[in-house]
């Protein structure tokens, strides 16, 4: 086993642990160990075709590799000399290694919320702008020009969806941007490389036609992603990208749950989407229940009292924000803890 094949065990068996003990998730596959038979597993061949006098070392030194992995995992001290022994490096150069590959740049804080309005409705700007300017909030915004919606209406209507120049003002006020596709086209996912990349670049080009930022950050439409949309946001040069499905894996599981940037792809950004029916009791159970080093956030589109469906407005879910003392952040600031470029390495083989 070689250093780099350690560090890439101990990071898969981590986001494997947390897979499974974080009762969030979806997932509990764990088979990192499956990975090491060498290590973990007895070696009959090696033991049964070593001289007859040598059988015992050579049992001995695999329940030592064994031993020394399994100290490893278990947090506790490892002499640097017996790991170079047994496999050729030093614990030492193996925690710089690991060191060298987390993506966490700082701790992240427990009251951390990622806050998301989609679809470019006009009453983001009305409605939900000047109350998280007051709160002190920040947020990010996906735009799409949508060609079809449950209520009938599209894009060119303005008395539903913010014109340009309302857009520029969220730029303005420092709120950020972000592409969610030029037409939000539903099971987009399933349309191949091409439509997608098309989709992507279709909205750059609207921003770039409009004097904006070229954003960073990329949410799929309907949130579902897959593989291959998730190497057509990567091949597009995007930090982050917002999913709501656990790591992207396109099995149609809406992920309501938090961000784990050691397990999670910052390419595929699970969070809570549609928060509109919360209670104020299960609002604050959400904030209160999120995991420790992952992130919670909400994700709203018409936040209008005319067409609001839930049993408090839209402004309570952010006075609650606010007395639960959140700080209330857009996707793209967390690059304040997180390196997307080592994050999104770090979690491409989990």
């Amino acid at each position: 086993m070689t250093i780099e094949q350690m560090a890439a065990f101990l990071r898969r068996h981590e986001q494997e642990k947390a897979m499974t003990n974080n009762v969030w998730r979806y997932t509990s596959k764990v088979a990192s160990v499956e990975t090491c038979p060498d290590v973990f597993g007895l070696d009959f061949d090696a033991i049964m075709s070593a001289p007859d006098d040598e059988k015992a070392n050579v049992f001995m030194a695999q329940e030592n590799r064994a031993e020394l992995l399994r100290s490893i995992l278990a947090g506790r001290p490892v002499d640097d000399a017996a790991m170079q022994a047994a496999f050729g490096f030093t614990a030492s150069a193996l925690s710089e290694l690991r060191r060298k590959q987390d993506p966490i740049k700082k701790p992240i804080p427990r009251n951390l919320c990622v806050l998301c309005f989609d679809d470019a409705y006009k009453t983001q700007r009305t409605a939900a702008m000047p109350l998280i300017q007051e709160l002190g909030f920040n947020a990010t915004f996906f735009i799409a020009q949508l060609q079809k919606t449950p209520m009938g209406v599209t894009f060119e209507d303005k008395n539903v969806f913010m014109t340009w120049e309302e857009i520029r003002e969220l730029q303005d006020a420092g709120f950020e941007l972000a592409n969610h596709s030029l037409h939000h086209v539903h099971g987009s996912q399933n349309m191949g490389r091409d439509f997608n990349l098309a989709q992507i670049r279709g909205m750059e080009e609207e921003f770039a036609r409009h004097g904006l930022e070229k954003p960073v950050t990329y949410a799929y439409p309907s949130g579902i992603s897959n593989p291959e949309v998730v190497s057509c946001a990567r091949e597009c040069g995007y930090k982050w990208a917002r999913g709501n499905e656990e790591k992207g894996s396109g099995e149609g599981i809406r992920g309501m749950t938090y961000y784990d940037p050691l397990v999670d792809s910052p390419l595929a950004i699970c969070g809570h989407g549609d928060p509109d029916f919360y209670s104020e009791e299960l609002l604050r159970k959400r904030v209160a229940d999120t995991p420790e080093g992952c992130i919670f956030s909400l994700t709203y589109h018409d936040v209008g009292p005319e067409h609001w469906p839930g049993p408090i407005p839209f402004t309570r879910h952010m006075e609650i924000l606010r007395e639960m003392d959140m700080k209330v952040i857009s996707i793209r600031q967390l690059e304040e803890y997180i390196d997307p470029e080592l994050a999104y390495q770090y979690t491409k083989d989990c």
